[in-house]
């Protein structure tokens, strides 16, 4: 991977003697794959490492650079069709478990996957069945096109049945196009992205209401499974005097407003309250609404202190209070907005969901001159229509639900990031297909991932971490541009080459240089995935300097 130290010569290292085991067997080297910490954290379970690591060892797979690109965005699309859109727009917790941040910072995995996503869409490449792709004869409904719907439909077209998904919005996309800001995701990177879909013969029924133009049970009888992917579309209001009426908007309905509606207006003063991703997009996308016509956005926070870099907001004249919650909205004779009572605020504890909502802190209230409020504070599925008076659906490990035939996965299960409804699509993909093809369903072990325990982080080099291009925030309020601009190739490949290959064989050479008895011996055709030595047992003398000097934690002794 050209990042290894390696030593002038093959000086023995020093290891303490260890009594053989049962009859008077000794501890072997054994060459055992294991998760790395990036995987293991992904929600949608990337094979990131695997993707990094075909471009880090292109030369020694007898790959080009571009070979070995297309086949990383093959890696990579088969548990997310999307890696263009969720390089994006995910907040990466894989990268904050890298081993590699106790070094010299965390590979930048989510810049990485988007340029491979870009890669894809720049070589016009085509997603792939599975091993099996003739059609089953099955079909499977899906309600919604958010990337809950969108991974399950791909999963279930690339294993052979046929599918449509059912859209009550005008286009495909859910929350990725009615939800994200253009600053973030550009809508001609979600329309390559998912119009790759349709190759796999994914057919789309968009401005189509399941509940009101067509029913559940008639899906349920012309489908052999269903399903539901309806997303969290409905935003809560502010509970408070004041917070209820045209002028008050959700963070939810805002962003769709401004996503579609393009001569939609906001007034001079606006305040978004919010502690979440939410009320920061609102905020940012409420200033280019209003850039050049003197308008002023205010965020309104519960938290005392900032739990990520703001520091951008404020350069793009977002004013930003925190410890803070909206008391009262104040109207006047005519019933307009006129301010918004505010009293100091915390986040109080976890409630039953997890979320930390805003609790009242002694200190004095204030007011604040206002014409426009957006509640930017939390969402929930619209279940209207759908299963009679029910309001929910409970599902298991699986998102099968209680129903026959019915399986369900995304924010209308449980609010979360854009990576974890993907990967609930793609384990009721696997659960639907088992079931519709009357095979077994089983859970993959899951392993302890690879800790810097057993990587050995002093053998690797030092590189810096790459940084995509950003706009400045003058510019970025004035161009209709993406703010991140991504990576260019040469630190898309550098940066494949700062992965460790934690867990995996990376073709270093160090326990064949070190064995002494000569128990390792080069594989002449080496395969992606597969490791770059075969070793002899029966010539090894148990030393375990193999397992000592791997220094990706891919040898040990068993």
């Amino acid at each position: 991977m050209g990042l290894l130290k390696q030593p002038k010569n093959k000086k023995p290292l020093t290891r303490v003697w260890k009594q053989p085991g049962p009859a008077g067997g000794s501890q072997l080297p054994t060459q055992l794959p294991k998760p790395p910490p990036c995987a293991a954290n992904c929600p949608s379970g990337n094979d990131l490492r695997g993707a990094m690591c075909v471009v880090a060892q292109r030369e020694k797979l007898g790959l080009s650079e571009a070979e070995a690109l297309d086949e990383a965005w093959r890696l990579v699309t088969l548990t997310n069709p999307l890696p263009a859109v969720m390089g994006r727009i995910c907040p990466h917790p894989c990268e904050q478990h890298c081993n590699r941040n106790e070094k010299d910072g965390a590979v930048s995995i989510a810049a990485f996957e988007r340029f491979l996503g870009d890669w894809g869409i720049a070589r016009q490449r085509s997603l792939v069945s599975s091993a099996a792709p003739r059609s089953t004869g099955k079909s499977v409904a899906v309600i919604g096109a958010g990337p809950g719907g969108l991974s399950c439909a791909y999963q279930l077209a690339r294993r052979g049945h046929e599918v449509t998904v059912y859209e009550a919005y005008p286009h495909p996309g859910g929350m990725l196009r009615y939800g994200v800001p253009s600053h973030r995701l550009s809508r001609g990177v979600l329309d390559a992205e998912i119009g790759r879909l349709l190759g796999l013969g994914i057919r789309f029924e968009c401005g189509c209401r399941v509940g009101a133009d067509i029913s559940v049970d008639e899906l349920r009888r012309s489908s052999d499974a269903l399903f539901v992917a309806i997303g969290a579309h409905c935003g809560r209001g502010l509970d408070i005097p004041g917070g209820q009426g045209i002028d008050v908007l959700s963070g939810i309905e805002f962003l769709r407003l401004a996503t579609s509606e393009p001569r939609f207006r906001l007034g001079r003063r606006v305040m978004v309250v919010g502690d979440g991703h939410t009320a920061i997009d609102v905020a940012r996308v409420a200033t280019r609404l209003g850039n050049g016509n003197g308008t002023t956005i205010t965020l309104l926070r519960a938290h005392t202190q900032s739990e990520q870099d703001l520091s951008e907001l404020a350069k793009e004249g977002i004013r930003i209070v925190y410890g803070a919650m909206a008391q009262s909205v104040i109207r006047d004779d005519y019933g307009r907005i006129a301010q918004v009572r505010s009293q100091p605020a915390r986040l109080g504890e976890p409630d039953a969901a997890g979320v930390r909502l805003p609790v009242a802190a002694p200190g004095e209230p204030s007011t604040l001159a206002t014409d426009t409020v957006i509640a930017a504070v939390s969402q929930y599925p619209d279940w209207r229509g759908l299963f009679g008076d029910a309001l929910s659906l409970e599902v298991d490990a699986w998102g099968r639900s209680g129903l026959p035939g019915v399986w369900s996965g995304g924010d209308n299960i449980m609010l979360d990031i854009a990576a974890c409804s993907i990967a609930q699509g793609l384990r009721a993909a696997i659960s639907i297909d088992a079931w519709l093809l009357g095979k077994p369903l089983a859970d993959s072990p899951r392993r302890q991932p690879v800790s810097t325990g057993r990587v050995k982080l002093e053998v690797y080099d030092a590189k810096p971490r790459a940084s995509q291009h950003r706009l400045t925030p003058p510019q970025s309020v004035h161009l209709p541009a993406e703010v991140e601009q991504g990576l260019i190739r040469e630190q898309a490949v550098a940066e494949a080459g700062r992965c460790l290959g934690c867990g995996t064989c990376i073709g270093c050479e160090r326990c064949w240089m070190f064995c002494t008895p000569g128990c390792f011996s080069k594989v002449r055709n080496p395969v992606r995935g597969e490791p770059y030595f075969t070793v002899n047992l029966a010539a090894c003398d148990a030393c375990g300097k193999c397992a000592d000097v791997c220094p990706s934690g891919f040898i040990e002794m068993k």
